[in-house]
């Protein structure tokens, strides 16, 4: 009877465990916080008519009658702010009195911190608030493609020629010039539409031994569909190089709402 009950002691265990592993349930996936954009007034620039003639005209700050509002957007990690969309925003700049300032545009190309986590965006008209206002008023919505992380795309031997094209995902980018001059480093320019270049976070290097490049950052600009970007290199030669491209990834839009009251006083940012 010992032995009998010894054995079945010794079937139940492995049974019962068996029987708690089959009701675990898998962990679930983590998850990320919603996006909780902030908004503040970072600068305030009015500028008057200019005076004296067409021809010796004096212009205050040497910048065209109108008012701009700069405002910084801030997302907290993973999060990014990668370009803004110009055409899905929405603008109403007016002074203390409610009359609203003429001609409010969105400037299309924000000032981004390189991690993405922070814009100044400039809100703009040709208007100025009337005689006596005490603040300027911008009420709307900015439309930011924004990401929520970071994934890796390695080029193993880019050749450092015009005309190579670089897959990145689903996108393809092209050198389009690799320059060197006596008395500088050397510098690859790439070649995309807007969106492909402005996916790019940052970008690294490796010799043919492997040991590190440096590589910064140099110029950048162009039009929707034709856009580059251009890095100076600390090296010798012409390549081939291995390339790791932080691309942002998780691309959604982001609507960022905002009704603000700058005055002359700029809040602590």
């Amino acid at each position: 009877m010992r032995k009998l009950a010894l054995a079945l002691i010794l079937v139940s265990v492995p049974a019962l465990a068996a029987a708690q592993s089959k009701g675990k349930r898998a962990a679930a996936p983590k998850q990320v916080a919603p996006p909780t954009p902030k908004v503040s007034v970072a600068g305030v620039r009015v500028v008057g008519p200019g005076v004296g003639t067409e021809q010796d005209q004096q212009r205050p700050f040497n910048w065209s009658a109108g008012t701009t509002v700069v405002v910084a957007v801030r997302v907290a990690a993973p999060y990014a702010l990668v370009e803004i969309e110009k055409d899905k925003s929405t603008l109403e700049l007016s002074d203390s009195t409610g009359k609203a300032l003429d001609s409010p545009e969105v400037d299309w190309s924000p000032d981004i911190t390189k991690d993405g986590t922070a814009a100044l965006v400039d809100l703009e008209a040709k208007g100025v608030p009337g005689e006596g206002s005490s603040h300027v008023a911008a009420k709307g919505t900015l439309m930011f493609t924004a990401s929520t992380g970071v994934r890796t795309i390695k080029v193993p031997a880019l050749r450092l020629e015009k005309g190579t094209p670089v897959k990145l995902g689903t996108t393809t980018i092209t050198v389009s010039d690799f320059q060197t001059e006596e008395g500088s480093d050397p510098m690859v320019v790439f070649k995309g539409t807007r969106s492909a270049i402005k996916g790019i976070k940052t970008v690294r290097a490796k010799d043919a031994k492997g040991a590190p490049i440096e590589m910064r950052w140099s110029q950048s600009g162009g039009w929707d569909e034709e856009y580059e970007i251009g890095y100076r290199l600390k090296m010798t030669g012409k390549g081939p190089l291995a390339v790791e491209f932080d691309m942002f990834d998780g691309l959604r839009e982001l609507p960022v709402n905002f009704d603000l009251k700058a005055g002359v006083g700029i809040p602590a940012q």
